[in-house]
């Protein structure tokens, strides 16, 4: 909000203003009860005359109302930072994620309410305490540099660090602790199911492998990678049929792919492929192709 259109500014001018208006009828009636003069306007236009002392109360509603106009807008500014410190105080409470805000000596002076609940206690045991004494020496080092996960109350976290800076004010220093505990939970769980899932598709003795559209192999199990004329997976994975078969089954597996890729699936057809025990010999194998949208 613009100085000009702050409304307890203009209260306060016009408070004043009419406060500087008393002093003004004030003074005037009782300079004319010392001149022995009836309080009219003849007698006020002839103190004018008269006592030049007196031209001092004429701007007194002005200067007042000018003070009083000030102190306005400087409380108006006051109730606005007041409102955004609020506002700030609501946010940084809302966050899930533990935050402190420490000094340059390590001592918290900041901690939102994820801190005093994880811990379960209230903020006048958490501000003032030195950080290492609420996580612990063995994290500081992760802390101090914002790289690694730790365990913290039974939780994994990341940690980010932010240096504040500001003029006239003690270099402070912003720390984020991100719970990854249910994402760590996922990729492992998720590495594990891989595992036996590449298990499961390497003891078939069927040829399983996924192309993308160009027709390079993402996924080769060992009967495709054997089949395909490869000692390791180095030898089959990235490469097409164009790199692996001769050029007139490379084109007939490429046919077919394109099929597929234009769903039609190819189901319960034979093709021949390369072993490694006898380049020579074509082996004849059933392959089943089904593309999902």
């Amino acid at each position: 909000m613009k100085w000009y259109q702050s409304r307890t500014m203009y209260l306060f001018a016009l408070a004043g203003f009419l406060v500087g208006l008393v002093f003004l009828v004030a003074g005037t009636w009782l300079d004319s009860i010392g001149h022995s003069m009836p309080f009219t306007v003849e007698s006020f236009i002839t103190l004018h005359k008269t006592d030049p002392m007196i031209l001092m109360l004429d701007i007194a509603p002005l200067v007042m109302g000018i003070m009083a106009g000030l102190i306005g807008a400087q409380r108006s500014l006051f109730m606005v930072i007041a409102r955004a410190e609020k506002e700030w105080e609501v946010i940084f409470d809302s966050f899930s994620n533990p935050i402190f805000v420490i000094n340059i000596n390590n001592v918290i002076l900041r901690c939102n309410h994820a801190v005093a609940d994880r811990l379960n206690a209230n903020f006048a045991n958490l501000i003032g305490k030195p950080l290492v004494d609420i996580i612990g020496a063995n994290h500081l080092d992760a802390i101090k540099t914002g790289t690694g996960e730790f365990l913290w109350l039974k939780r994994l976290y990341d940690v980010s660090v932010y240096s504040i800076q500001a003029a006239d004010v003690e270099p402070q220093t912003l720390i984020i602790f991100h719970d990854v505990t249910d994402r760590k939970e996922a990729e492992d769980k998720l590495f594990l199911e891989k595992n036996l899932l590449r298990t499961l598709i390497d003891n078939l003795p069927d040829r399983i492998y996924v192309k993308d559209t160009h027709g390079r192999k993402n996924i080769s199990n060992h009967a495709d990678m054997l089949a395909s004329g490869g000692k390791t997976m180095q030898d089959v994975v990235g490469k097409s049929d164009f790199d692996l078969y001769p050029a007139e089954l490379a084109e007939k597996f490429w046919a077919d792919d394109k099929a597929v890729l234009d769903f039609e699936p190819l189901i319960d057809c034979r093709l021949p492929g390369l072993h490694l025990d006898d380049h020579a010999r074509l082996a004849t194998h059933c392959r089943r192709q089904v593309i999902f949208d």
